[in-house]
């Protein structure tokens, strides 16, 4: 947001008519960009959402095609394996154990959907990674009650030995067998 101007030192009946006129336009300049960046913020908060990862998960980078090159490129490559979150939308994720990590915000970022996950380079989790996990669900959830309860519609996250209830108005996923792209090497 834009901050306030500091006043004048001098005071207005010492300005001159020019001088007075042009201090009112530039206050009415600077409203009217405050007016518009809140409006532009307000705009852009409709249409965001929030994402949220755990250590472990697998995600996609957004990585769009460059222009010179075939607009038929994918937009986002990987999977990557998250394996720091460093804020509330920032996060460290690796595509190996030895390549660089590289930091990216939440908005680069979306889950890795696949029948088959690659394995996790990561040390089992513990329970303090439990706890951060069931405080991401409370977020995507919202009721902030978790059911400890075990039942039949269970789902486990990927290096995870617990399971996690899922809410009953969830939707269910197709029953079309995804499988990853042959250029992963996942195949079996």
């Amino acid at each position: 947001m834009l901050t306030r101007h500091q006043p004048l030192p001098v005071p207005w009946s010492t300005l001159n008519g020019s001088d007075r006129q042009r201090q009112e336009n530039f206050e009415r300049v600077r409203d009217c960009l405050e007016r518009s960046a809140q409006r532009q913020k307000r705009n852009y908060d409709k249409g965001a959402v929030q994402r949220h990862f755990a250590v472990g998960d697998w995600v996609l980078r957004f990585y769009p095609p460059n222009l010179s090159k075939s607009k038929l490129n994918p937009k986002y490559i990987g999977p990557y394996l998250v394996t720091a979150k460093l804020s509330e939308v920032t996060y460290r994720v690796q595509r190996s154990r030895h390549s660089n990590p590289l930091v990216l915000h939440a908005d680069h970022l979306k889950r890795f959907h696949s029948e088959s996950l690659p394995a996790s380079w990561l040390p089992k989790v513990d329970k303090i990674a439990d706890n951060t996990r069931d405080q991401a669900n409370q977020t995507c959830f919202g009721d902030g009650d978790i059911d400890t309860e075990t039942s039949e519609d269970e789902a486990t996250s990927p290096g995870l030995d617990t399971a996690l209830p899922l809410p009953a108005d969830l939707p269910r996923r197709s029953s079309r067998i995804r499988r990853p792209p042959a250029r992963f090497g996942w195949d079996e």
